[in-house]
C-alpha cells in the first residue's frame, strides 16, 4: 500500500475504489486487521537506533509489548539480562553467544597474551637492567687499594709473596659524568616500561588473556611482580635525584643502584617461576591432545 500510483485523477480514484472494496470484502472473512506497515516484523521487538533516537511501531493485537530497555551493540538487552536478544548479531559483526550472565568486557581493555616468548623478552629487559645497575654501582665504588700478600716457601730457600686480598687506601674516585649518564639512559627506559605495564594492569586498561584457573594459580606471582616493580620505581626516583651532578654522592648512588639491582634479581626469579609454570601446562595440553 505504500507504493506510489501514477496516472490521472480518475484512474487514481478508480484504483482507490477497487482497493477499498477489496479490503472490505477481505475483512468479512478475517478477524485480524489487514493494514500492516511495510517492513514491520511482528516477531521481534524494536530496538533503539545507534544515535539514541526513539522509534515506534504499530504491533498487531495480542502481540507482546515492545521493550523500552536499551539494546547493546551485540544485540543483548542491557537493562534486562534475562531477556534473550532480539537480534542475532550486531551490525558491526558481533556474535550472540547466548550467554547473558557473563560480565561485559570493559570498553578499551587491551588483552595481553601471556606466553613463553613474552616472558623471554621481559627477561632480556631485566638482564639489561641488571647489567646497567651493576655498571653504575662499580663506577661509584671504585677506589684505590693496596694488595695484601703473604710469603710462601715454594722450594729450598725460595720464598714468594702470594696476593691474598686488597685493602682500600683512599676515598672512592669521583665518578665520570659520561658513564653515569650512560648507565642512567639504559636504566630509565626499562624501569619506565615496567612501571607503565603494571599501572595499566592495576587500572584495568590491560588484562592478561589467560583462563581463570591459570590466573588463580599465578596470582601470588602477579602480586609479587607488582610489588617488586613498584619498589623499583620508588628507588628509581631516589636514584634520579642523586645522579643530577656532578658533584655526586657516591654512597647514595651505590645504595640506590644496589637496591634496584637486588629488586631486579627478585623480579627475574618471579619471571622464571611463571615461565616454568606455563611450560609445564603446555606439555600437559600436548600430552592430553
Amino acid at each position: 500500500m505504500s507504493n506510489l500510483v501514477y496516472g490521472s485523477n480518475k484512474s487514481r480514484a478508480s484504483i482507490g475504489k477497487i482497493v477499498i472494496g477489496g479490503l472490505l470484502c477481505a475483512s468479512m472473512f478475517t478477524s485480524s486487521p489487514l493494514l500492516v506497515f511495510a517492513g514491520d516484523d511482528k516477531s521481534s521487538a524494536p530496538a533503539s537506533s545507534a544515535q539514541g533516537s526513539a522509534s515506534s511501531t504499530t504491533s498487531a493485537p495480542g502481540s507482546a509489548p515492545s521493550s523500552s530497555m536499551p539494546v547493546s551493540a551485540g544485540g543483548a538487552d542491557i537493562g534486562n539480562p534475562g531477556v534473550a536478544p532480539s537480534t542475532p548479531a550486531s551490525a558491526s559483526g558481533g556474535t550472540d553467544t547466548g550467554n547473558t550472565s557473563a560480565a561485559p568486557m570493559q570498553a578499551g581493555v587491551q588483552m595481553i597474551e601471556l606466553n613463553l616468548q613474552m616472558l623471554t623478552h621481559v627477561g632480556l629487559d631485566i638482564k639489561n637492567l641488571l647489567k646497567s645497575t651493576d655498571s653504575l654501582y662499580d663506577e661509584v665504588t671504585i677506589q684505590p687499594v693496596s694488595v695484601i700478600t703473604e710469603p710462601e716457601v715454594v722450594g729450598r730457600g725460595i720464598v714468594i709473596n702470594i696476593p691474598v686480598g686488597t685493602r682500600p687506601v683512599g676515598p672512592p674516585a669521583p665518578p665520570k659524568k659520561a658513564r653515569v649518564d650512560l648507565a642512567m639512559n639504559q636504566i630509565r627506559p626499562i624501569v619506565t616500561t615496567l612501571k607503565q605495564d603494571v599501572d595499566e594492569f592495576e587500572s584495568g586498561k590491560a588484562r592478561l588473556d589467560i583462563s581463570d584457573d591459570t590466573r588463580q594459580d599465578l596470582h601470588p606471582y602477579f602480586d609479587s611482580w607488582i610489588k617488586t616493580v613498584n619498589d623499583i620505581s620508588t628507588n628509581m626516583k631516589q636514584l634520579e635525584s642523586v645522579t643530577t651532578g656532578p658533584p655526586y654522592d657516591n654512597s647514595s648512588i651505590a645504595q640506590a643502584a644496589g637496591t634496584i639491582h637486588q629488586d631486579a634479581q627478585r623480579l627475574d626469579e618471579v619471571r622464571r617461576k611463571i615461565y616454568k609454570y606455563l611450560q609445564k601446562e603446555g606439555k600437559k595440553k600436548k600430552k592430553n591432545a
